[in-house]
């Protein structure tokens, strides 16, 4: 991860501007969004994986990609050894982020079929699974005001709402 992405990307001008767990954080989120977003991006591409690996040997491809820029994530994150910080959150911004995470775990469910019967809110809200992760991370950038917490779930959000652009594109 070191090797790769902070020779090749983040320096500028000889200096490193990135510390190691920033550059895995970024480079995982970008692994993460790109194995997400190939089959709406690279449509081609996708029947091109399918067609050389099988369709179930390129599944477990792209659910490996996705596993590596989840566990980049994760171990980038952990190994933060400080943070810088753009805001404190006052203590009655604990309830709003409460709520907003409610919110979003009721839009998780509105996509499911529960005892047979779909949701009302199914008619309104076209994909609501992406949009309780852009819920999700309006909640967590309310309560966290660190740079790390910025670039992960500030990109997450970014991310959700191009797929739900992607998606109502490629629906018309």
């Amino acid at each position: 991860c070191r090797l790769i992405f902070k020779h090749l990307f983040f320096k500028f001008q000889g200096k490193n501007y990135f510390n190691d767990f920033e550059i895995c954080v970024i480079s995982g989120i970008l692994i993460f969004t790109f194995g997400h977003m190939f089959k709406r991006l690279v449509p081609a591409g996708r029947d091109f994986v399918d067609q050389k690996l099988g369709e179930k040997l390129s599944k477990i491809f792209m659910r490996l990609i996705l596993f590596i820029g989840f566990l980049l994530v994760t171990i980038g994150y952990h190994q933060k050894e400080y943070d810088i910080y753009f805001y404190f959150a006052p203590a009655w911004l604990t309830a709003i982020t409460h709520a907003l995470m409610l919110v979003s775990v009721a839009l998780l469910s509105v996509g499911h079929r529960i005892f047979g019967h779909a949701s009302r809110l199914q008619k309104h809200i076209n994909h609501p699974m992406l949009t309780a992760a852009v819920v999700w991370c309006i909640a967590h950038l309310l309560i966290n005001g660190t740079l790390m917490a910025f670039i992960l779930f500030g990109s997450i959000g970014v991310w959700a709402t191009i797929q739900i652009y992607l998606l109502q594109i490629w629906e018309i």
